[in-house]
């Protein structure tokens, strides 16, 4: 066996079957029907989070920490930051130093929580939210076309799904994610970037490649996260083309993570919402180099000589 086969293949024995499982953050919200108040350590405050909006948990462990390690990214900066959930990106944004902050949600309840927070901690002259309308959920739909921003910031949803019928908090058709590109130069300043938090191994690629083929200098590290969604579409898509190629079209084989996992045989619904990946980092080099300040999930896109 070659060493690639056999990386693979420890990969196949033992990265899936050791793998912690990613939280399933979807689950808050169904269950939770009353506000909760969670603690801010970077911001020093306590925010409110409505029913129907995440937990900034995520945020707080991921995104924070970076933001805070690179404070002149955001110091008398504009900032856009696009799906803000509870605004606590943006807010801590603003308290970095940021002198004016836009911030864009396709929910009703997300943007009265981050517009409740923005003026519970006296950012509301600098925090603007703004309502995306279900008639175009695009990255840019309610920025103007002369509307230009030093940082555009983004953690979305980063479950990839073509087959939804619209995007949710939870996944993207791919309408949100690629017009953050595609539309990108249109609203960054010359020497500005672009930073994204993609935290799932198949979407987090395709952006990368994606920036990389609309010019963009970009500096990324690998997640370690594959989401069930992409578990489930890379293998029903392959299984289709062998299929059609052995003439057995029909033949049922669609396979759901949730229900092959283990746990699902033992009566037990797994609540995952993706599967770690073992060896990552050691199978896929996703371009972060050994003093890179970014973190598994990141990625920075600028333009060719606008900064280093």
């Amino acid at each position: 066996m070659s060493p690639t086969a056999s990386r693979f293949a420890l990969v196949a024995v033992l990265g899936l079957s050791v793998a912690a499982a990613a939280p399933d953050t979807s689950r808050e919200l169904t269950v939770r029907e009353e506000p909760l108040h969670f603690r801010a350590s970077h911001l020093g405050a306590e925010i409110v989070v409505l029913p129907g909006v995440f937990l900034p948990a995520e945020a707080e462990n991921e995104v924070l920490p970076v933001m805070s390690a690179h404070r002149d990214w955001f110091r008398g900066k504009r900032v856009l930051e696009i799906g803000t959930g509870s605004g606590i990106i943006a807010l801590y944004a603003a308290r970095l130093g940021a002198t004016r902050v836009v911030a864009t949600d396709i929910s009703e309840t997300a943007v009265e929580t981050a517009r409740t927070n923005a003026s519970a901690l006296g950012f509301d002259s600098v925090v603007d939210v703004r309502l995306v309308p279900p008639s175009d959920m695009s990255a840019y739909s309610v920025i103007a076309d002369d509307e230009r921003f030093d940082v555009v910031l983004s953690s979305p949803p980063y479950s990839l799904d073509l087959d939804a019928t619209r995007n949710t908090a939870v996944t993207d058709t791919g309408d949100l994610g690629f017009s953050i590109v595609r539309e990108l130069d249109r609203h960054l300043e010359p020497g500005g970037m672009a930073l994204l938090f993609y935290n799932e191994l198949f979407y987090h690629h395709l952006m990368v490649k994606f920036a990389r083929h609309q010019g963009f200098e970009v500096r990324h590290s690998s997640p370690r996260i594959l989401t069930t969604w992409a578990a489930d579409a890379l293998f029903n898509s392959y299984a289709e083309r062998l299929l059609e190629r052995e003439r057995a079209r029909g033949t049922e084989v669609r396979f759901d993570w949730q229900l092959e996992h283990p746990y699902a045989r033992l009566g037990r619904r797994p609540s995952l919402h993706g599967i770690r990946v073992g060896f990552t980092q050691w199978l896929v080099r996703g371009g972060r180099g050994p003093d890179d300040p970014l973190q598994p999930g990141w990625m920075l896109f600028r333009r060719p000589g606008s900064g280093s």
